[in-house]
C-alpha cells in the first residue's frame, strides 16, 4: 500500500468529511478527491502533510502498525514524492508553465513552489471558499458579470467585507489574473498560505496589504511580505451600481 492508499483509508478512519478538510487547507474538496483516489500526477507533499495534521497524524503514523516504517523510510517516500511534483512541472506539457506571482510590491518575486513553501499562519481567519470546476458548470454567470470576464465564483464566509456589498454565504466572481499591478485597489480572491480570502488589496511601501471592509467591526488586515507563499486567483467583479 503507498502513501495516497494510506492517506485515503486514514481520512476515510478520522470520520471528517473531505469538504471540511480541502475548506480548512485551502483546496477544493474536487481537488481532494483527486489526490485521495490517486488521480493527481504531482502530489504536494506539503499537501499531504496538511491533511494528515487536519486529521490528527503524522506521516510515521502513517505507517504504523505491524510493520511500520522507520524515519528513514518516510523521509523517502517524501523525497520521492517531492521528485516526482519536481519532475512533472518540468517536463509534463499538460502543466501550467506560467508561475504564481508574488503580491509583493513594487517588485514581483516569483513565489514558492507548494512543494516548498514555507508554512504560513496569517492572524485573520480565511474568508473564503472556491468552487471548483463540476461545481460551476451548474453555476449560472450573470451575463453583465460573465461579459467583463466574471469566470469564477468564491462563496464569502462571514461580515469582513460588508461595507463593499459583500455579505455572509454571497456568491461572487471573479476573473482571473495573476497582475498584481492592476489588482490594486480591487477586491481580490486569493491564497495566503493554506487560507483563501476575498479582500482589498493595498500596496504599503515593499507589502501587500489585505483589508477587510466592515463599518461595525475591526477586522485585522493580512499582511503579505515578498517571501510569503502568496497566489492571486483574480479580481472581484461586482454589479455595476
Amino acid at each position: 500500500m503507498d502513501v495516497i492508499d494510506r492517506l485515503h483509508a486514514a481520512v476515510k478512519a478520522s470520520g471528517i468529511p473531505k469538504k471540511t478538510i480541502a475548506h480548512r487547507i485551502g483546496i477544493t474538496s474536487f481537488r481532494l478527491s483527486r489526490l485521495l483516489n490517486n488521480h493527481l500526477e504531482s502530489p504536494s507533499i506539503r499537501t499531504i502533510e496538511d491533511i494528515l495534521r487536519e486529521i490528527g497524524l503524522s506521516m510515521l503514523a502513517l505507517y504504523g502498525g505491524k510493520g511500520s516504517a522507520s524515519e528513514a523510510q518516510v523521509k523517502k517516500s517524501r523525497d520521492g514524492l517531492r521528485a516526482l511534483g519536481e519532475f512533472v512541472d518540468l517536463y509534463d506539457p499538460a502543466v501550467q508553465r506560467d508561475p504564481p506571482r508574488s503580491l509583493a510590491a513594487p517588485r514581483l518575486p516569483k513565489s514558492s513552489p507548494p512543494h516548498v513553501a514555507k508554512p504560513f499562519r496569517p492572524v485573520a481567519m480565511p474568508n473564503a471558499i472556491l468552487f471548483d470546476d463540476d461545481e460551476l458548470k451548474e453555476m449560472k454567470i450573470p451575463r453583465s458579470l460573465w461579459n467583463r470576464g466574471a469566470k469564477w465564483a468564491a462563496q464569502a464566509v462571514g461580515d469582513s467585507m460588508k461595507a463593499a456589498g459583500i455579505d455572509d454565504g454571497d456568491i461572487v466572481f471573479f476573473r482571473r489574473t495573476r497582475n498584481v499591478r492592476a489588482a490594486r485597489n480591487q477586491i481580490v480572491v486569493c491564497r495566503v498560505g493554506t487560507s483563501v480570502y476575498i479582500k482589498r488589496l493595498r500596496a504599503v511601501g515593499d507589502q501587500i496589504h489585505l483589508v477587510s471592509e466592515n463599518d461595525d467591526v475591526e477586522y485585522p488586515t493580512v499582511v503579505v511580505k515578498p517571501d510569503d507563499d502568496v497566489e492571486q486567483y483574480g479580481i472581484v467583479i461586482l454589479p455595476s451600481r
